[in-house]
């Protein structure tokens, strides 16, 4: 195999595809022969994503990078490759004439890349060498019968970061030359895209990135050029400084798309053979329209003949989507994202196969002719989440979101045009998007699903459907119906509630979830937020974050003094802390408790609070011997240097600020939440909300600063509201697994022990096998932690329920009140077996991901000596539960 290999190399290294010419051909013969290629199966559509030449531990091979992400390709069903070739726009992977070649060199102490394995940038190498990479990548598809096309992004700003006291290596010179191409400055960022993403409303700028798209396809013999307008949505400065685009700046976007339409044809039809245009762009007409992308009107005009709509974000169900393309002759790819770049352990959950299963099949159901995959890479993933095809999907368990993508910052909906939130059609429910229900109050949510659950059972299939709702408060009193027909309620275990769903509750295609609150009123409570004591970071930090990034990574600015939550603007930054409210909780107004104290100020800005809800905003400030209200004008002397107890209140058209128990200002509200004035701008992240609905503690300054310090923040709410997190359906199909059996144990441990060593494997993942005997009466509790020291996985009991990946799963009746639970780690999934029964099955996580991100299982590691960074299992009874036994074993035996 590696001798045919390097043969192959070689050859391609050598000499590149002769580029042929062909007989012209009737446009008869032409709309045939684009037919074919148009009409050619494409069921699993690989995207290099082209990092493979980026990041090399000292001096890189072609056998290296090729093995990175290409040459174990051939192993699996992927029929179109894709290979990006370009960076920040411009910086190109090989040499162009249009283009720049991305040369950066990485600083040799540049510890972020770490995690990637070096620092040697490739593409200098390659020039170097003379060696094509594209070119490479195309010869291999073509020994492998695999459709190949070359992709383009529009305005990939991975360099957003950089400053002048802290450069990024791959900052594009042409971007330093030119500033006034540029959507903003990294002091002065645009609220809805990277400042650093070039504004296309310049000729010069769609006259280069036409100019190149058309080089390369003049080049090189591909199938095809996939231009990617999602990966970061700053298209028009107009748009990100809070605009829609005009019609002229749309129509010169259409005029540039129709330029590289124009020039791809004429080339295809020299050689008598297509070059196909694909592009992603979010699945909504109205939102591209929005951007200044006329999607509908360039498929009208036959610009596209694939588009891969979705991406970080969904708007609309699948089918509008597919039906728009389709309507054109259009082929349609929905593209399955990673699904979350947040570190909340609730929403991390959703980077399981059975959670990409749903949303694949999902996307077939809806009439998909195939699946876009995008953001991964790894030849794991391609083996085990890129089916060939819905037939491949039926039988596998999936997992039903009513939010399966969750994003922050310009990727979400609103953050990359004003009012974006509006165009969804699918209501979001996720950690960071709640939703609170005062009783009576009904939401309704939509829900995509794959299966047919009528059909399956004809065909004999066992079908089980269980629901988690994620939610604060008593949800035994939240009803649940889809399409009319209700939910039975289970049980509740760590704020997870358990519901079954009966049979003909789902159907394929889009179902109506509709949460409908019955509790009593109840007096008002005041709800916890902040107690101040702690700094927020990993699993502790949701739902607050950070907003603006000049301060992301600093956490100089934050501390703790006093036992309050002390935040301090320099100058440097606008560090500050923001709490979403979602709009359910504060629509009749908000009112909130605290503890402050103002330690050092010099802008009126620099020490502030700033509190929306109920069509109201107000800034709180501190300013030495002063307390004021921004908006309103109003201020009144008060100590403020000592920590007082402050209630401010929102809502009735006014705002009352009362401290120590005595009301010191009652006005009228001056600042509405729609009021452009009362907008928030220079963020990292958009949030749902951010404007309207939510509160903000620390610095708001522009050039000033100031010091102050935060405690015991409470919200006034009714105490029988439910918040609702999350919701999302199992599905289990088929027969349930079985445990391995005649597992020969090579470890074990005496009763009362609570760790299990299993051996020094860090960052191995051999399969393994673990188990506990738990003594487990009804009112007994214990979290068990399972680890090969490469993945882990663990697991909450309560009673009879079990927490696993996020669901709550009721458990076997209990016999002789003990429980034996089983842990089997295989092919990177997690199977869980109680009482011999199977009962859940999960993705293995990485443990150091794991240990970095969650403050739980990194506490459980250091208290058992590291049993989880080596291997082993862990048990963490709570109360009267109790270990009986702990076993382990690997399978096959390490040698």
């Amino acid at each position: 195999m590696m001798k045919q290999f390097g043969i192959w190399l070689a050859a391609v290294v050598v000499a590149a595809s002769a580029m042929t010419a062909v007989a012209e051909l009737s446009d008869a013969e032409w709309a045939q022969v684009k037919r074919k290629a148009l009409e050619r199966p494409r069921l699993v559509i690989y995207d290099n994503d082209g990092d493979d030449v980026n990041y090399h531990p000292g001096v890189p091979t072609l056998e290296a990078i090729l093995a990175k992400r290409t040459t174990w390709l051939c192993k699996y069903p992927v029929n179109t490759m894709i290979y990006c070739i370009n960076g920040t726009t411009f910086q190109m992977k090989m040499p162009t004439k249009n283009g720049d070649l991305g040369d950066y060199s990485w600083p040799q102490d540049d510890q972020s890349l770490e995690k990637v394995g070096g620092s040697t940038n490739a593409v200098k190498w390659l020039a170097e060498n003379k060696i094509d990479i594209l070119q490479v990548e195309l010869d291999y598809a073509r020994a492998h019968g695999i459709e190949f096309f070359a992709e383009f992004r529009f305005n990939d700003t991975h360099e957003w970061y950089d400053t002048p006291e802290n450069p990024v290596p791959y900052f594009p010179p042409f971007k330093r030359k030119h500033p006034e191409y540029l959507m903003g400055t990294y002091d002065k960022p645009p609220p809805y895209a990277t400042w650093c993403s070039y504004d296309f409303s310049h000729k010069e700028i769609r006259d280069r990135f036409a100019a190149l798209v058309i080089e390369v396809a003049e080049n090189y013999e591909l199938d095809g050029i996939f231009i990617d307008l999602f990966r970061w949505l700053g298209i028009f400065k107009s748009v990100a400084w809070g605009g829609t685009a005009s019609a002229e700046e749309t129509a010169a976007l259409s005029a540039m798309f129709q330029q590289i339409r124009d020039a791809t044809e004429a080339i295809g039809r020299r050689r008598g053979r297509p070059v196909l245009l694909a592009i992603r762009v979010p699945d909504s007409p109205a939102f591209c329209k929005g951007i200044g992308f006329d999607w509908e009107g360039l498929m009208a005009a036959g610009v596209f003949d694939l588009v891969f709509p979705g991406g970080n974000n969904h708007f609309e169900p699948w089918t509008n989507s597919i039906a728009l393309c389709h309507k054109y002759g259009v082929k349609c790819y929905p593209s399955i994202d990673y699904p979350s770049f947040d570190k909340n352990p609730l929403i991390r959950v959703r980077d399981s196969y059975e959670s990409y299963w749903g949303r694949e099949a999902a996307a077939y159901q809806a009439g998909a002719d195939g699946i876009f995959y995008y953001n991964m890479f790894v030849e794991s993933v391609v083996a085990n989440l890129m089916p060939p095809g819905y037939g491949a999907l039926q039988l596998k368990n999936k997992r039903y979101y009513v939010s399966p993508l969750c994003f922050n910052g310009w990727i979400t909906i609103e953050g990359s045009l004003a009012g974006g939130g509006e165009l969804c059609q699918l209501p979001e429910l996720f950690p960071g998007r709640p939703h609170t229900l005062q009783p009576g109050d009904s939401q309704t949510f939509r829900m995509e699903i794959g299966d047919d659950f009528a059909a399956l059972r004809r065909a004999g299939v066992s079908v089980q459907t269980l629901a988690t709702l994620v939610a604060d408060g008593d949800a035994s009193q939240v009803h649940i119906a889809s399409n009319g027909v209700a939910w039975q309620y289970g049980g509740t275990i760590q704020g997870r509630h358990v519901y079954e769903v009966p049979p003909e509750a789902l159907r394929p295609g889009c179902n109506d979830l509709q949460l409908t609150l019955k509790a009593p009123l109840g007096e008002p409570v005041w709800k916890p937020i902040l107690e101040g004591n702690v700094i927020l970071s990993g699993s502790n930090q949701p739902p607050w974050r950070r907003l603006f990034y000049p301060a992301l990574d600093n956490r100089d600015n934050e501390s703790i003094v006093d036992g309050a939550y002390r935040i301090r603007d320099t100058g440097g930054g606008c560090p500050n802390l923001f709490y979403p409210i979602d709009d359910g909780a504060s629509r009749h107004g908000v009112e909130l408790a605290f503890e402050a104290r103002l330690e050092a100020t010099d802008d009126p800005l620099g020490a502030m609070l700033r509190l929306a809800g109920g069509g109201i905003v107000e800034i709180l400030t501190l300013q030495p011997g002063r307390v004021g209200l921004f908006y309103a004008g109003k201020s009144a002397p008060l100590d403020t240097e000592t920590f007082h107890q402050y209630i401010l209140r929102l809502g009735a058209g006014k705002i009352v600020l009362t401290v120590d128990g005595q009301v010191l200002m009652e006005t009228p509200a001056a600042m509405a939440t729609t009021d452009p004035k009362a907008r928030l701008h220079g963020m990292g992240h958009i949030l749902h909300g951010l404007h309207n609905s939510g509160l903000l503690i620390g610095s708001l300054a522009d050039k000033g600063g100031g010091t102050s310090l935060w405690r015991r923040l409470r919200l006034r709410q009714n105490a029988n509201n439910v918040t609702l997190h999350d919701c999302f359906i199992d599905v289990r199909l088929g027969a349930a697994l079985t445990p391995k059996p005649n597992v020969i144990w090579q470890k074990c441990a005496a009763e009362g022990a609570i760790a299990l060593a299993g051996g020094n494997y860090a960052y191995h993942a051999y399969p393994a096998v673990g188990e506990c005997e738990l003594t487990l009466p009804p009112d007994g509790e214990a979290r068990l932690c399972f680890s090969t020291g490469g993945l882990c996985t663990d697991i909450s009991l309560h009673g009879n329920l079990m927490v696993h990946g996020g669901r709550l799963v009721p458990l076997p009746p209990l016999r002789d009140g003990v429980r034996l639970i089983r842990f089997q780690m295989d092919n990177d999934i997690a199977n869980i077996f109680v009482d011999g029964n199977f009962c859940s099955s999960e993705a293995g996580e990485f443990v150091t991901q794991v240990l970095k991100n969650n403050a739980a299982m990194a506490a459980l590691n250091d208290e058992s000596g590291g049993v989880l960074r080596n291997s082993g299992l862990v048990v963490k009874p709570v109360g009267v539960a109790r270990v009986k036994a702990l076993r382990f074993s690997e399978y096959p035996p390490a040698k």
